[in-house]
């Protein structure tokens, strides 16, 4: 954790989105293959 609490920058917030995309296609067996 970042002190502060959770302030995300932008480029955060957009790998946040980005990974979740992803997540929500691949099935979660296929992530750590």
């Amino acid at each position: 954790m970042k002190p502060g609490g959770i302030r995300l920058t932008d480029e955060e917030l957009q790998l946040m989105r980005v990974f979740e995309e992803i997540t929500r296609i691949v099935p979660k067996d296929c992530i750590f293959d």
